[in-house]
């Protein structure tokens, strides 16, 4: 329960901060298309070798942390507070 409480509370900081935010939001971005570009190139090989799926993977695991700020666990608290926190309330 602890670790839970410390990532509703890391989330409200993360959420009522517009720098980390737009931060967050333009190094995802950037990785959705650095993925995109990948899988263009990857998508008409008919058999990948190692080195392609591990490259795969790593993007796969990228993203996968990229979005765990969205999870509830970081995004509950946040929602409950925008209506006492403009800061959360633009985002």
């Amino acid at each position: 329960m602890k670790k839970f409480e410390e990532a509703l509370n890391e989330g409200v900081e993360f959420y009522k901060s517009n720098d980390r935010v737009n931060k967050y939001q333009s190094n995802l971005n950037r990785l959705i298309l650095d993925f995109r570009k990948y899988y263009g190139k990857v998508k008409p090989i008919k058999k990948l070798n190692k080195d392609q799926v591990l490259e795969f993977f790593v993007y796969c695991i990228k993203l996968l942390q990229a979005y765990t700020w969205m999870d509830f666990e970081y995004t509950d608290k946040a929602f409950g507070l925008q209506d006492k926190n403009k800061e959360i309330a633009k985002i």
